[in-house]
């Protein structure tokens, strides 16, 4: 999912590539090229981040050690990673077979 889909569904700016492609969620310390970390506080500052886009709170600064290609800012980066990680990993609803021949309803 392109990082132009998200904050077209979801709101916020972009500093950098919107053009990104987003293909996994991650912890700001094990993410890699091509998914998205969301550092929520400053104990992730020293982190390495080598995510391709980290979403931020509008007003928070982006930490010294960074490779990614585009910044996501938004005022309530918390519910913007939620949603973008329902978009990205679905759940996928459980197998219904129907109702079993012995059911009964009283």
């Amino acid at each position: 999912m392109k990082l132009q889909q998200l904050i077209s569904q979801f709101g916020g700016s972009c500093e950098g590539d919107e053009s990104v492609n987003i293909t996994a969620v991650a912890d700001p310390e094990k993410a890699q090229t091509g998914e998205l970390a969301w550092i929520g506080d400053s104990r992730y500052d020293d982190v390495d981040c080598q995510a391709s886009v980290i979403l931020l709170k509008d007003d928070q600064v982006a930490p010294e050690q960074h490779s990614a290609t585009a910044l996501w800012r938004h005022p309530m980066p918390n519910k913007a990673f939620a949603l973008t990680l329902s978009s990205i990993h679905p759940e996928n609803p459980p197998e219904f077979s129907g109702v079993h021949p012995s059911a009964v309803v009283m």
